[in-house]
């Protein structure tokens, strides 16, 4: 029989061998003839023979094949995005948008939303990456179709020129963007363009005299970033020769504080904040003693909703959705058009999610990371943990959430094929 890992709830199956073999001689007292014993041994096969046969001992499947055959989803790829149209109409009295289900969406659409696409999913159509199996892909691995059609997930970085690639139009003059400044003193704090042999390509070195904090003007992409929204704002660093240490030492994104931390393990920093408006919007670097720090990668991300989300009704899927196991698995692969230096960049992280709606008490788990620095196509997949997921009866709302994650990532790009759910009527296998 299969191992099984994980029982599902409410069906057990039992199995009993197609024939009961006899391991041991039968030893027969002298006065015993040999006919009966051939009778005897006789009559036992006939017994296993309808014993096996009989259908009260035989495993029969309690659902229809396709419950343990198909994708759910099947009919449901990426190429099924409402993002592309416009959204369902709001209700006149409280202005709330019904999600729409049976369709692939952005979850922040539905939040307040300030119509801004902060998330993008393209169909790829770049020669030899159009399909899983094209060439410029190499191996397929085994469960991916490889004529599974490929897209592009890319969240937005809204600042501009952060990479600092094109930092100026005079390369050695980083004042010449018109986006750093620093107060005027007879010695100032300093900005110059690094262009090799420091983070990522081009990166600007910062010479900060005391008390004299030097400012960075964030140039958003046109209509990101509104007054009062909630944004991230990322960086990667390096401390030079002389990095103070202590609480002292901060970055300040309009005016809210955050300690600029020496963790040097990731060489990052990061501040929530809330929008002033064009032009208004700046990085400070402050400390009350000189020092030297590279600062290169500058992001900007909105803060929550980041999700590519798909909401289904029992009906949405083949065959309908019941109360069974179900496992959640997506294919994705680094963006090779991703540049080694330079904004857009490759996706740092993402997580599969998949859970019932609108109230579930069953937790589920990851099963598959996905790992940015690996080479090929990774499954990423999200599993039950403690028992079956439970929907209503015939509801025609939406029963599951399938979701593909990115509040944890920063800004950048990756490619995702073949979505499916699947589910498993007599336990996960092992």
């Amino acid at each position: 029989m299969k191992k099984l890992r994980h029982s599902a709830q409410k069906y057990t199956h039992f199995s009993l061998p197609d024939g009961v073999k006899l391991a041991g001689a039968v030893k027969l007292a002298g006065a015993v003839k040999l006919a009966s014993a051939v009778k005897l041994v006789a009559g036992a096969l006939v017994f296993a023979t309808l014993l096996s046969s009989c259908e009260y001992f035989t495993y029969k499947r309690p659902f229809a094949d396709p419950y343990y055959d198909n994708n759910f989803i099947a009919g449901i790829g990426f190429d099924r995005l409402l993002a592309a149209v416009d959204l369902p109409p709001a209700d006149p009295d409280t202005g709330f948008r019904t999600p729409a289900h049976g369709v692939w969406d952005f979850s922040y659409r539905y939040d307040g939303w300030d119509g801004f696409e902060y998330l993008a999913l393209e169909e790829v159509s770049d020669t030899g990456y159009e399909t899983a199996g094209g060439a410029g892909f190499g191996s397929v691995p085994e469960g991916l179709s490889p004529a599974a059609r490929v897209y592009r997930l890319e969240m937005h970085n809204l600042a501009q020129g952060g990479d600092f690639e094109d930092a100026a139009d005079d390369p050695d003059d980083p004042d010449s963007s018109g986006l750093w400044s620093t107060p005027l003193n007879d010695v100032p704090s300093t900005f110059s363009l690094l262009e090799t042999g420091a983070i990522n390509g081009h990166s600007i070195v910062l010479s900060i005299e005391a008390n004299l904090p030097v400012s960075y003007r964030i140039s958003p992409l046109p209509g990101a970033i509104v007054p009062a929204g909630l944004y991230s704002l990322d960086f990667r660093w390096l401390a030079g020769d002389s990095f103070p240490s202590g609480d002292a030492n901060k970055i300040r994104m309009n005016q809210q504080p955050e300690p600029f931390s020496a963790n040097t393990e990731t060489f990052r920093a990061s501040s929530q904040f809330k929008a002033q408006g064009p032009e208004n919007d700046e990085l400070v670097f402050d400390v009350r003693s000189g020092w030297i720090v590279i600062i290169d990668d500058i992001t900007i991300k909105k803060v929550g909703g980041l999700e590519l989300r798909l909401l289904l009704a029992q009906g949405d899927t083949e065959p309908e959705l019941k109360d069974l196991l179900y496992r959640f698995s997506v294919w994705v692969h680094a963006d090779p058009s991703v540049g080694a230096h330079s904004s857009p960049y490759r996706l740092d992280s993402l997580e599969v999610q998949m859970q019932a709606t609108p109230v579930s008490l069953v937790s589920t788990k990851p099963r598959f990371r996905y790992d940015p620095s690996a080479a090929g196509w990774q499954r990423v997949e999200v599993e039950v943990e403690n028992g079956n997921l439970m929907f209503p009866d015939k509801s025609a709302e939406p029963v599951m959430e399938l979701v593909i994650d990115l509040d944890g990532a920063l800004p950048g790009r990756v490619l995702l094929a073949q979505p499916e759910l699947r589910a498993y009527p007599d336990g996960y296998p092992e």
